[in-house]
């Protein structure tokens, strides 16, 4: 038997227990548990791990404790146990004893005391009336909330009248007070959410559609190929399996589906079958072999890099002069008699585009043909059609101006960047997609509906053009695929189901991806280098690892349309002409959240001019000052430094920047495609992109901070009354922040706000139960708006102060001039899950005791998160936040906020208005009566006696 001697501490074998130790020859006769206070020692001298260790094994390394330091207490080497004594009875019976005189002391105490006073509450009471006839009313149920009508009703509601016949009893006396107006009291409102229209087009309905599809594909996939073929399709077999990885791989990449991790099993196993597929007979092998290569370099593992090769050089051989037929032509003879088509011709380009992403070399005379054949072959109209100048179709279309895009790119390595106002696009590039933007020529998936759908989401991706004329191509087309999904997952169409899937997720999941920037198009000069967010875009591709698009959209389209984009970017040489109503589209987008970036090319000293004139037309209240070195935007992601470092210029409006000047031009650099010869410009490109996405997770091309309106003929539950309080500081930073929450509460609550601005001076708990107070800048109010501060929240109100921007300076400055100036007898305590607005247990709240911070945040505090505090006086209360919460009510994610992120900001915001509004309703006071000509009655109320009507300031009407 292995035992441990109680004694030495060994780990020895007996022959049977009790035994004898053979290593100190003492007597074993108990089990010693494991742990001991020095290591444990075995007969080899070796000190084992324990298996016990009160640390836990997941701990980091720098915290964690070895077992054998960890020590606990054990016992002392064997002793013999002292001889029992004898149970000392006579102790028990005197302690046993006291104890029941104890008890019997405290009943009849209690006895004695409850019926002396049952005595004389009987004597003096008033003659009981005789019963009425009617059932007496039931009991009210116990409120769930301070605010619920039971709580009310017993709290503050007035003493009823006694029954009929029975006397009043007479009030014990009380010290004089002001009187309170009575409240009208009203049982709260149970919130309900509104859904959105059943035919919105929203990111979850894309994000769903797409798992819908990867799942229908995965089912028809058995030991790495189809299971079925589609119809009519079996000489096609290789590259169908090839566009069903093809889709797979970037669905995952757009929804981080597990399934399709790369470093699961799924997906490596078809890729290995994928590179396995014979690529020599059959009728579509430019199809196979380009749509293969385009899959193999998505992820460019280096174990795919023979493959990716093999299909490059397959492709470059079979082109005819920059266009391609269905298979490989080796003869002159073959390639007269089998003319080139402009479907295989975009597919093979594509391949060839693929494996040249992945740094495989292709020489410049192959693009320089693929560019002249897509000129040579386009129809007069612009448009390009199946073959030479034929008929123009939307498919050929996308095909000619995604074509045309890809070999301008790729020839701009040995092309630097022209000078300035040029035409943007070659006027063949031009004619296609003018051809495009023409009626409704975009939305033309006439027969083979999926294989168009990828081929014009190609061509928008590659322009960066959210709009072809008047259509948003990817909520248009987006709408439709949705909607046609059938039930397991699939789509239909000419070319077979799983192909036709295949196709809409491409469509869905590449159209999905994050908005980097959106350029603005104006009359003039605006893509003096056309290409530079393209080439941008590329590089914080490699830098996030994470696919992002850019966009081209229009100055005089509405602000809303830039809200996909955390930055809307304005670059040219010479001044744009802007009219007031495109300077209130700039300021509502920034207002909004969003980062103007201003851009001088050709280092323009005109433009840098107008940049300084455009900052004093948006934000005249704050001035435009040189970034300094140690700013955030030289080192959020790559940290830049030195004399070669391109100076920034910007506007802030004390919480996060508004706007960001370039006075140099960084756009020629990006479009010249040299990220490996003059890496800092676009390392701070992507500085800039980061800042204003503030690395939280990036948003979806449909997953905006906009909100809109609901619907006029839905009718509110309640409308509740706030307050944003103004003051002699800088009490608006984020003026559009409670434009938008007000929106947002409606959708979640279907509750009105009516948000006005109030005095602080002027507060008026019956007019607006709940006020917000921020700055942005050190502030001491005065007496007067003091003394208003405390009467609000003695009456009942709730007073939320934030500190915008989250200076932990601010925040405690706030905590000192206006808490505990206005209640200097009071201590804030930390607020917790039993705080209603924290633990969401009222009626339309949400549980919110796990605060949720901005990524800055976390880095700037750690763990040290600064908790939120409450003061509760009279019958209101004081929140003091000592983290930004007004910039989360925007919606947005920019860097350098000490702040909760706005997933949280926003509910917490909503609990507390709930909190302090729902199941009271505040009237003002009851204006005096009119003078008379009669002397005037003593008990009359005059003006003086009335509450202050607040002094309320309409906002500004929204842009």
């Amino acid at each position: 038997m292995t035992v441990e001697c109680p004694s030495c501490g060994r780990i020895v074998q007996i022959a049977s227990y009790p035994g004898w130790c053979p290593a100190c020859n003492r007597r074993i006769a108990q089990l010693v548990g494991p742990l001991s206070s020095r290591p444990r020692v075995t007969e080899s001298g070796k000190s084992p791990a324990s298996a016990e260790s009160t640390y836990s094994s997941a701990l980091p390394p720098s915290l964690e404790v070895p077992d054998d330091l960890a020590g606990m207490e054990r016992p002392l080497p064997y002793r013999e146990p002292p001889p029992r004594n004898p149970v000392n009875i006579m102790l028990w019976v005197k302690l046993g004893s006291a104890v029941a005189a104890l008890v019997l002391a405290f009943v009849i105490v209690f006895v004695v005391v409850g019926r002396t006073r049952s005595y004389f509450a009987s004597r003096n009471a008033a003659t009981p009336a005789p019963p009425a006839a009617a059932a007496p009313a039931p009991q009210p149920a116990p409120a769930n909330s301070i605010f619920d009508e039971n709580y009310v009703a017993q709290s503050e509601a007035p003493v009823p009248a006694p029954p009929p016949g029975q006397a009043a009893a007479e009030p014990s006396p009380a010290p004089e007070m002001p009187a309170v107006p009575a409240e009208n009291v009203l049982p709260p409102v149970v919130p309900v959410r509104l859904d959105e229209p059943p035919d919105a087009l929203t990111d979850k309905a894309i994000h769903d559609a797409i798992d819908r599809g990867v799942s229908y594909l995965l089912s028809q996939i058995q030991d790495g190929a189809l299971r079925k073929p589609d119809e009519g399709a079996a000489d096609q077999a290789e590259g169908r399996f090839a566009l069903i990885v093809l889709a797979l791989l970037h669905a995952g990449q757009a929804t981080e589906d597990p399934r399709l991790n790369m470093n699961g099993e799924l997906m490596p196993a078809l890729m290995e079958r994928l590179k396995a597929l014979p690529m020599n007979e059959g009728r579509a092998l430019v199809y196979s072999r380009a749509i293969r290569a385009m899959a193999l370099a998505v992820h460019n593992r280096r174990t795919d890099r023979k493959a990716l090769r093999d299909d490059l050089d397959w492709l470059l051989k079979a082109s005819m002069s920059g266009a391609y037929y269905y298979y490989s032509l080796a003869t002159k003879e073959e390639r007269a008699s089998r003319p080139f088509d402009n479907s295989n011709s975009q597919y093979g380009l594509l391949g060839v585009w693929a494996a040249a992403g992945a740094e495989l070399p292709v020489p410049a005379s192959y693009w320089q043909e693929v560019e002249q054949h897509w000129t040579q072959t386009q129809h007069e109209s612009g448009g390009w059609g199946y073959g030479d100048r034929s008929t123009p179709r939307m498919t050929m279309t996308a095909g000619g101006v995604t074509s045309m895009f890809v070999a301008g790119d790729m020839l701009s390595a040995t092309r630097a960047a022209e000078g300035v106002d040029q035409a943007p696009f070659k006027p063949v590039l031009q004619g296609g997609l003018d051809w495009l933007s023409t009626g409704n020529n975009s939305l033309d998936l006439s027969g083979h509906p999926g294989y168009a759908l990828y081929g014009l989401e190609r061509a928008a991706l590659a322009s960066g053009f959210k709009r072809f004329g008047k259509h948003d191509w990817f909520r248009a087309l987006g709408a439709d695929v949705v909607k046609s999904q059938a039930e397991n997952g699939s789509w239909s169409g000419t070319d077979g189901t799983s192909a036709e899937t295949a196709f809409r997720i491409l469509f869905l999941a590449r159209g999905r991806h994050p908005i980097m920037m959106n350029k603005l198009r104006f009359d003039g000069a605006w893509a003096n280098r056309p290409r530079d967010l393209a080439k941008l875009a590329e590089f914080v591709y490699d830098t996030i690892e994470r696919p992002v698009n850019w966009q081209v959209v229009n100055l005089n389209e509405g602000w809303q349309e830039w809200m996909d984009a955390p930055i809307v970017y304005l670059a040219s040489h010479d001044p744009v002409p802007l009219s007031d109503e495109h300077v209130q589209q700039l300021r509502a987008f920034t207002e909004n959240g969003g980062l103007l970036f201003t851009h001088a090319d050709a280092d323009s000293s005109t433009f840098n001019q107008f940049g300084e004139e455009i900052a004093g037309r948006l934000f005249p209240q704050y001035e435009m000052r040189d970034l300094p070195p140690e700013h955030d935007v030289y080192s959020i992601v790559y940290r830049l430094s030195g004399e070669k470092v391109p100076p920034l210029r910007g506007l802030s409006n004390g919480t996060r920047l508004l706007m960001i000047h370039s006075p140099t031009d960084l756009a020629a650099t990006w479009q010249n495609r040299l990220p490996k010869v003059r890496p800092i410009p676009f390392q701070l490109g992507a500085n800039i992109f980061v800042y204003g996405s503030g690395k939280a997770a990036l948003r979806h091309r449909l997953d905006t901070p906009l909100v809109t309106e609901v619907d006029g003929a839905q009718k509110p539950l309640e409308t509740f009354t706030i307050a944003r309080v103004k003051h002699s500081g800088q009490w608006d930073p984020e003026p559009a922040a409670w434009a938008r929450m007000a929106k947002w509460f409606r959708r979640e609550t279907n509750i009105a706000l009516n948000v006005v601005t109030v005095d602080a001076a002027a507060l008026n708990r019956r007019a607006t139960p709940f006020a917000h107070l921020t700055t942005s800048a050190l502030w001491k109010p005065s007496e007067a708006e003091l003394s208003a501060i405390g009467t609000f929240v003695r009456d009942g109100g709730l007073l939320l102060l934030d500190p915008a921007g989250g200076s932990q300076e601010l925040a405690l400055s706030l905590q000192r001039e206006v808490a505990q100036a206005a209640f200097p007898d009071q201590t804030p305590r930390e607020v917790n899950e039993k705080d209603q607005f924290i633990g969401g247990t009222g009626a339309g709240m949400t549980n919110v005791a796990r605060p949720l911070m901005r990524v800055y945040a976390v880095e700037q505090l750690s763990n040290n998160l600064p908790p939120m505090q409450i003061i509760h006086v009279g019958r209101g209360w004081i929140v003091i936040s000592k983290l930004d919460l007004v910039t989360g009510l925007l919606g947005s994610n920019t860097w350098g906020i000490l702040g909760y992120d706005p997933a949280y900001a926003q509910p917490l915001m909503k609990n507390l208005i709930l909190y302090a509004c729902n199941g009271r309703s505040y009237q003002p006071p009851e204006p005096p009566p009119p003078a008379t000509t009669s002397a005037p009655d003593a008990s009359a109320p005059g003006p003086d006696d009335a509450a202050p009507a607040p002094k309320v300031v309409e906002p500004p009407p929204p842009p």
